[in-house]
Parts: C-alpha cells; structure tokens; sequence
C-alpha cells in the first residue's frame, strides 16, 4: 500500500515507517496541515495516518472534515496521545474510520495494515470487470483412419476344441531315367587270341652206345 501519514514528531514516523517497510508498504510523511491537504487532494493514497494535535492552525480532525467534504473516500486512521473518554467518537463524528492511541502498539499497527490490505484487494476484485470466456476455436478434425481389417470371428464352440492335424502324405520322388545307349554306336572288335610259345625240341644223341659195368674191375674193399 501507500500509505500517508500526517505526523510532526519524527520518531512516531521512523516507527511506523519501519513497521511499513516490513510488509512491503510505502509511507510518505506531512508535518503541516495546509500542506498536507493540497498533497492529499491531488495524490492518490491506499490509507491515511492523521495525528489529532498538529503544528499550525489546522488541527488533524479539521483536515479530515475538510478532505471528507471534498468528497476523498480513502480510509483515515486517528493516531493521538489523548486518550480520553469521548475522544474515540469525536475522532469517528470528524470522518476518521478508525482510532489509535499513542504510543503506538506495534501489534495494532500491523494488523492496522493487515486489515485493509484486504479490504483493498478484494474491492479491486470487484471492481474489476469479469473478463469474457475466451471462446474456443473450432477443432481441426483429425483424417478418418480406414477400417482395420477384422479377423473373422472364432466359434464359441471351437474355442477349447483340440486342433485336428491331419499328417501329410510324404510325396514320390521318381529317380531320373538312365541315360539311353545309343544301338547305332560301331561294334568293339573281339580281343585277339593268346597262341602259347612252342616247346623247343631236344635233339637225339647221335651214335650212343649202351655202358655196361663190369663187376672185375670193383675192388673190394672188405678183403
């Protein structure tokens, strides 16, 4: 948020900066009242801190009436070391939305800031006009895939059935024909006949006598 906090005491403002810094909001610091009502009216703030007791002739509750009646809608939060009975509803009758004593509790700060960091988030939502419905975009049909062919479909009653193998009969092979002899070929001469070696013939001696042995001539050798 940014936040305006209208406050001549420099310490009150170094707290609640540093208390704003810690949740990532921004403060900008008025210590007059005429000069914080030219800021307020031209610039835009998410929350205002107005202290009760100013330095000047404009008090802090006379700002507030001055801006409510310029019509500024921004919510105002009273911060004031009076705390006093009635002082609340003086507080809220000038336009204030909300009332903090000082010295500040830096727990109420925080959920000061909480708080309507929430109120401001959800009156941008509604404030906000809902976005259309983006339309779709028609579709690109996608080609037809051609038909998958379907197997035929099998019997109920031959689905647990023993398949039936019917052997096959083992085919004849015809040996090839004998090569043919031609009859027309010439004849084969018979082989020639051995004739066996003639026997060579043995003379007969010529002139041959009988030898007769004649016993005279026998020595013998016993005596």
């Amino acid at each position: 948020m940014r936040i305006a906090y209208v406050e001549d005491n420099p310490t009150n403002f170094s707290l609640v900066e540093r208390v704003a810094r810690m949740a990532q909001h921004t403060v900008v610091s008025y210590t007059e009242g005429e000069i914080a009502l030219a800021a307020l009216k031209s610039e835009v703030f998410d929350l205002i801190l107005m202290d009760v007791e100013l330095a000047g002739e404009m008090n802090g509750l006379d700002l507030v009436r001055m801006l409510r009646k310029d019509g500024l809608q921004t919510p105002i939060v009273a911060v004031t070391a009076y705390a006093m009975l009635g002082d609340r509803e003086k507080c809220i009758e000038a336009g204030c939305n909300e009332y903090l004593p000082k010295p500040l509790p830096i727990v109420d700060l925080v959920n000061t800031f909480a708080k309507y960091t929430e109120l401001l988030k959800n009156a941008a939502s509604k404030s906000s006009p809902a976005s259309p419905a983006p339309v779709p975009e028609p579709a690109t049909p996608l080609p037809t895939p051609p038909p998958a062919a379907v197997p035929p479909a099998v019997p109920v009653s031959n689905v647990h059935a023993t398949p039936t193998v019917t052997p096959s009969k083992p085919e004849l092979v015809t040996p090839p024909a004998a090569p043919s002899v031609s009859t027309s070929a010439e004849p084969v001469p018979p082989a020639p006949a051995i004739k066996p070696a003639p026997t060579p013939s043995v003379p007969p001696r010529a002139n041959t006598k009988p030898f007769t042995l004649k016993t005279d001539n026998v020595v013998d050798n016993k005596s």
